[in-house]
Order: structure tokens, then C-alpha cells, then sequence
């Protein structure tokens, strides 16, 4: 497995790094920000090493993520994803003293580092960051909810992970039985054409997720409230509302790809009607 994740392979201890940065980095800028305004480069520094932290904690994840998903129920692969997770927090909470004093910046400071050139890679960042300045919290309540995110949204996504990855499916065909992964069900299907055998796979995978019906409810119950939750205390009139905004989605656009797309469904439902006498 290494092999195949040369560029993103850290060893063990690998987290510890990004987080022994982040601290210094933290020591070396914070309550600093706004008296960079006739210094733009400073600035510039300060967000280049914040820039590389993410970048090496990324990594790190990417690394844990990718092992998770090739085999989740290995030994040493769960508690690998919580370590790093955590790591992860710690960096996110650590460093987030640069976005928070970016956004206190009165508008005359700010808009004199946006003019700043060597600024200018970073001005997509700063203009996003300064507009969620409405819905971010205060320091000791964003450390509290991610938290809560890190012990509670999280483990949930963990555990229906695993779930998943264990799954085995009863593939019924040519009288024979074999219990298949997610992943084998694809292989085999992008294999065949054969009729019958999607028709296996599909009553093999309906029947599989009902079985598990109840836990994976459960599941979505808890992210939904979470999710819910957490857009309430920011000031969101709902969840849609806060993933538009954290991906920079306009609501006009959002709600014109679901018009667009609730009247295409008709069609959609005829062609899949028309194959399935194929």
C-alpha cells in the first residue's frame, strides 16, 4: 500500500510536525496582523507559512484518508484517521487567530492590503475570509464546536465508513451464492452486460442495505442534527444556506440547477423507463 501512496506517506508520528508549526507560527503573528498595514509583506509571509502548514496537514490526511478507504476495518487504520483528525483540529483552531484578526481589520486596513501586489495570491482567501465574518464565532466557541464536530460528526462518518467497507452482499446467480464487497459488485458489473446480472446486483444491494436499514438511520439521524445544530448557532436560516455559503455558491445559482433539473426529470425517468425493456 505504501508504494501506491509514495507522495503522501508520513510516518507514524507524521501529525506531530504540522502541529509543533502551527504553534510557532501561531507565537510568531498573533496580535500582530493589523499593525502589517504599511508592511503588506509581512502579511505575506504570515500567510505563506500558514499556507504550508495546511498544506503538510494535508498531506498527512490525504495519507491517513487513503489507507482508511482501501481497507477501513485494518489494524491500526481507524485510529490512525482519529489521531490525525485530531492533529487536524489542533492546527485548524491554532491558526485560525490569522482569520480571526483579518477579519477585525477595520475596512481602510483591509482594503490597503487587498491593493497590496505581493498580496495579490492571496486576495481570493482574504475577500472569503472577511465575508464570513457575520457567521464565525468567537475563538473559545469555534474551539468548543469543532470539538464537537471532531467527537461526534466525525465518528459517526468514521463508523458508517466502516460499516460500509465490511459490508459483504448475497450475489445470487447460476444458482450459486457469493458474498461480495461494494467494490467487487463494480468490477463485476463493468464487466458484463448481461441483464441478469445487474438485475443480481441490484436485488443483492437493496436487500444488503436493507438489513442495515436501522443503524444507517441512526447515523443519518445524528449528521443531520449536527448539521442542523451548528448552522443554527452560526446564524444560518438553514443547512443549505450554510454549505452555499461555505463553498461560495450563489443561492440564485443553486436554486436555478434544481429548477433546471426537477424539469429535466421527466425525461431522465422515461429513458430509464424505455432501457429497462431493453
Amino acid at each position: 500500500m505504501r508504494s501506491r501512496l509514495e507522495p503522501f506517506f508520513f510516518p507514524a508520528l507524521a501529525w506531530s510536525q504540522p502541529v509543533y508549526v502551527c504553534e510557532l507560527t501561531k507565537k510568531k503573528y498573533r496580535g500582530k496582523i493589523a499593525a502589517m498595514t504599511n508592511a503588506p509583506r509581512r502579511l505575506y509571509d504570515a500567510l505563506r507559512e500558514y499556507e504550508k502548514v495546511l498544506c503538510l496537514m494535508e498531506r498527512v490526511g490525504s495519507f491517513a484518508f487513503m489507507r482508511f478507504l482501501a481497507d477501513a476495518n485494518g489494524p491500526g487504520h481507524g485510529s490512525l484517521m482519529q489521531r490525525t483528525e485530531i492533529a487536524a483540529s489542533e492546527v485548524a483552531t491554532t491558526l485560525a487567530c490569522i482569520e480571526y484578526e483579518l477579519q477585525a481589520l477595520d475596512k481602510a486596513s483591509f482594503k490597503k492590503f487587498l491593493s497590496a501586489h505581493c498580496l495579490a495570491p492571496y486576495r481570493g482567501f482574504m475577500k472569503t475570509t472577511r465575508s464570513r465574518r457575520t457567521h464565525t464565532l468567537s475563538e473559545p466557541e469555534e474551539r468548543m464546536l469543532d470539538q464537537c464536530r471532531l467527537h461526534g460528526r466525525n465518528v459517526m462518518l468514521r463508523l458508517y465508513d466502516e460499516r460500509m467497507a465490511a459490508k459483504r452482499y448475497a450475489f445470487r446467480a447460476n444458482g450459486a451464492v457469493r458474498f461480495l464487497s461494494d467494490a467487487n459488485l463494480d468490477s463485476l458489473l463493468a464487466t458484463t452486460d448481461d441483464r441478469r446480472v445487474h438485475r443480481a446486483a441490484y436485488r443483492a444491494v437493496t436487500q444488503g442495505l436493507k438489513e442495515d436499514a436501522g443503524e444507517m438511520a441512526v447515523i443519518a439521524t445524528a449528521l443531520a442534527a449536527d448539521r442542523i445544530a451548528e448552522a443554527k448557532v452560526r446564524g444560518f436560516k438553514n443547512v443549505e444556506a450554510q454549505v452555499l455559503d461555505v463553498h461560495d455558491v450563489d443561492p440564485k445559482i443553486a436554486d436555478a440547477l434544481v429548477t433546471a433539473v426537477s424539469e429535466a426529470a421527466p425525461l431522465l425517468r422515461r429513458f430509464y423507463q424505455l432501457k429497462s425493456r431493453m
